[in-house]
């Protein structure tokens, strides 16, 4: 008989949490799981191509502002999905959160699952915590020393994590952080991210409605407007340089994504007179497919200030992509000097990898010939053996 195992996130915008469940879930074997993914705030496009065997269920009304923030919500007129976003948290300060959402829980009448897998720590844990399900499993892909959801709370966050049979950390960085805060080690198993190579591959080849110079040095980068993502570094970095009287012009640095700080980035661009040497575009501009425009750069840079394993990377590397990063968690593991370079987490770290790409002629090209061979399918097969491992381990009877 199959096992029943329920999925949990809180949204379904598109971001990395949203891309690597849709790839797990579109590649672990079904013939002994059967699935379902609870979205508690149907909010975003993501998990519209599963496979027909899974199922997607949602959440009520009442867990409609669990994946937004006050202030925005506040700034948008939204006022009672405020009041419920602040009620929630003043729950999880008194630590009885749990309770409010195991009512939630037996209203909808989810029944009975043999495995539950929190797959955003966070609210999501909380749910699946306020769960009697036999086995718990909480997929954790922050580094906590830098972007830490749970700080607010981290005393009932220890009693929330303690109920979990297993926490899934995507790096070794990310989950020396996890447990200097809460000390989870026996529980921990690190496995990385799921990467769909012949998916971005197929994208790539599609023909991309914004074109790029030929006679530049196109410099890409992709996420999330945020602070954590660093975006604003690139700019002050090429703006330090044009100041330096380094030459900045044969360069050209696209920031695709989507996200709360795009006319912050976009005021910065021109205060600083950067608009023929950066440019913003958003993923509806792209029509969610950044992919087919990427593989028409040169160079991949990832400015953030956190993260926890940094796909985007691995998925600039399958399109040829030389990669500049910062050195942030499992950098080391995935960058080499053969196929990029990596800074210091700084701005003036930023600022020095965009100086030596831009000092050095011959350096881009150098490592674009090595980035030829890249292939990460390896550890696909790897990645995906491990999960069905932790999902059958307390499966078997």
């Amino acid at each position: 008989m199959k096992k029943r195992v329920l999925f949990v996130v809180d949204e379904r915008k598109l971001g990395g949490v949203s891309i690597v469940l849709e790839n797990i879930l579109n590649k672990i074997d079904l013939k002994r799981l059967d699935i379902t993914v609870l979205v508690l705030h149907n909010n975003g496009t993501r998990l519209s191509d599963l496979r027909p065997e899974i199922k997607v269920i949602y959440g009520p009304s009442s867990l409609d502002a669990v994946d937004q923030g006050v202030k925005a919500l506040v700034l948008s007129g939204k006022i009672f999905k405020a009041a419920k976003k602040l009620y929630l948290a003043y729950l999880m300060k008194k630590g009885k959160a749990h309770k409010y959402l195991r009512k939630i829980r037996n209203n909808m009448n989810l029944g009975n699952y043999d495995i539950e897998v929190a797959f955003k720590a966070g609210i999501c844990s909380v749910f699946v915590a306020s769960g009697d399900s036999k086995y718990k499993l909480n997929w954790v892909h922050e580094d906590y020393k830098t972007y830490n959801m749970t700080k607010r709370y981290e005393k009932y966050f220890k009693t929330v994590f303690d109920a979990f049979d297993k926490h899934i950390i995507v790096s070794e960085d990310a989950a020396k952080s996890f447990n200097e805060i809460y000390g989870c080690e026996s529980k921990t198993v690190i496995i990385e991210n799921y990467i769909d190579e012949a998916g971005i591959i197929a994208k790539a080849k599609q023909e991309a409605d914004i074109t790029v110079s030929n006679k530049r040095l196109n410099i890409v980068t992709l996420g999330r407007f945020c602070y954590e993502k660093g975006f604003d570094r690139v700019i002050t970095s090429l703006a330090k340089l044009k100041e330096d009287n380094i030459k900045i012009d044969k360069i050209k640095v696209y920031i695709l994504g989507y996200g709360k700080e795009q006319s912050k980035l976009n005021k910065m661009i021109t205060e600083y007179g950067l608009e023929n040497n950066v440019q913003v575009i958003t993923m509806g501009e792209l029509e969610n497919n950044p992919y087919a425009f990427m593989k028409n750069c040169d160079m991949y840079i990832m400015p953030s200030r956190s993260e926890s394993f940094g796909m985007v990377r691995i998925e600039a590397l399958i399109l040829g992509l030389p990669v500049l990063t910062t050195n942030v968690a499992n950098t080391n593991k995935m960058i080499n000097n053969e196929i990029g370079l990596v800074v210091e987490n700084t701005d003036e770290g930023i600022y020095k990898g965009l100086k030596q790409i831009l000092t050095d002629d011959e350096l881009v090209s150098r490592l674009k010939e090595n980035t030829k061979y890249y292939t990460y399918e390896g550890e696909n097969k790897r990645i995906i053996n491990n999960i069905m491992k932790v999902l059958e381990e307390e499966t078997d009877e």
